[in-house]
């Protein structure tokens, strides 16, 4: 249920009749020029909002919906996440406060009869504002935390495979003002981009006490899939979507001298739909991460 949160909140923008859309013209329209309104006041930040393509919008999100798997429920809702952000970036530039976010989301929850899980109040009690804008020629949302110092943290305490040096994923951690930024996979030399994210393998100094295998952790089935699903027909394909990080990280816990090690994200895509040829579902989201010389891969096999 939670994987909903993000397409409910998307269309109320994208229909335009909210409370909120509303307030954010109204500030819009009553700010002086130069004026900066207060932190607890969505606002638009430049121009205007509007969406394009809206069709090719639904159509996206309605086929993003259908390739949820049970499998990798937590890595696809992710893709979710970010396709949303990127079509929420999209309607223009501007910042959307807790409180608006907190009020969409018991809306929602009492349009479902039922409510979200935990894990995403705990994530929103800790936003103070998402800013949309343009990074770099790119859609980009920025991340404010109420915290500056702790940031949006989302604790994992995750075991890492049987054997493996990675003996924990404690948490992610999005510091204070950290920035999200996307771009599609247009063409066939983003085809080969995607290719590369998904078939390379990174090569690493074994005295660390890591192996190669640690630090490559793709999915089999992905690396299978992944020549048959971008020759799709263009109507069944899903664009992949590039995504950079700026200022997240995630701490491991090895069996090395190490110890602990923070690994800040690099870049990723989304790859949503993949399939073997047997028709088993493939993980959607892919992440690359770094720590001084040590380069980490890896899909969200949940």
């Amino acid at each position: 249920m939670r994987y909903l949160l993000p397409f409910f909140i998307f269309f109320s923008f994208m229909l335009g009749d909210t409370p909120t859309f509303e307030r954010m013209k109204l500030v819009n329209e009553r700010l002086p020029a130069q004026q900066t309104p207060g932190e607890d006041q969505s606002v638009i930040l430049n121009g205007s909002l509007s969406l394009e393509n809206q069709e090719e919008v639904a159509r996206v999100l309605f086929m993003l919906s259908r390739n949820i798997s049970d499998e990798f429920a937590i890595g696809d809702g992710l893709s979710m996440v970010m396709y949303v952000m990127r079509f929420m970036a999209q309607i223009g530039e501007y910042e959307f406060v807790q409180k608006d976010l907190k009020a969409l989301i018991s809306s929602f929850e009492n349009l479902l009869g039922e409510p979200f899980d935990p894990e995403v109040w705990m994530v929103v009690e800790q936003i103070r504002k998402l800013q949309f804008v343009r990074h770099k020629g790119k859609l980009a949302v920025k991340i404010f935390a109420l915290d500056e110092e702790t940031g949006v943290t989302v604790m994992m305490n995750t075991p890492g495979e049987p054997g493996s040096a990675m003996k924990e994923i404690e948490f992610v951690r999005l510091k204070h003002g950290s920035r999200i930024s996307f771009s599609d996979a247009e063409d066939l030399k983003d085809h080969s981009k995607v290719k590369d994210l998904v078939k390379d393998r990174f090569k690493i100094l074994g005295f660390i006490g890591l192996v190669e295998k640690d630090m490559n952790l793709i999915h089999p089935r992905l690396v299978d899939a992944i020549d048959l699903h971008l020759r799709r027909e263009k109507d069944d394909l899903i664009k992949p979507l590039f995504i950079d990080f700026d200022d997240a990280f995630v701490r491991v816990h090895t069996s090395t001298l190490l110890k602990t090690i923070d690994f800040k994200f690099q870049d990723g895509v989304c790859i949503p739909g993949a399939k073997t040829i047997e028709g088993l579902p493939a993980p959607s989201f892919l992440l690359t991460a770094k720590s001084g010389l040590l380069k980490l891969k890896t899909t969200i096999d949940q």
